[in-house]
């Protein structure tokens, strides 16, 4: 198996739903994750909880559709 642990993960639709449950296996196998959504407080959320339980996560504010917000996306993962 692949150790996972320290490697960074960006998880977009992260607020919710598969997004949010692949932000959580990624954070349960020790990655450092990325929490992507338009949806700012249900993303803020999902951050916390994830901190909650020891992960390394932050969250960015991102809408996809937009080059601007993805490039913002990627200096904050940086």
């Amino acid at each position: 198996m692949v150790d996972l642990r320290d490697k960074v993960a960006v998880v977009t639709g992260a607020a919710s739903g598969i997004g949010r449950a692949t932000a959580e296996c990624f954070a349960d196998a020790g990655m450092r994750v990325v929490l992507a959504d338009v949806e700012r407080d249900a993303l803020a959320e999902a951050a916390r909880a994830l901190q909650a339980r020891g992960a390394r996560a932050i969250a960015v504010p991102t809408d996809v559709s937009r080059a601007d917000e993805v490039e913002s996306l990627a200096r904050a993962t940086l």
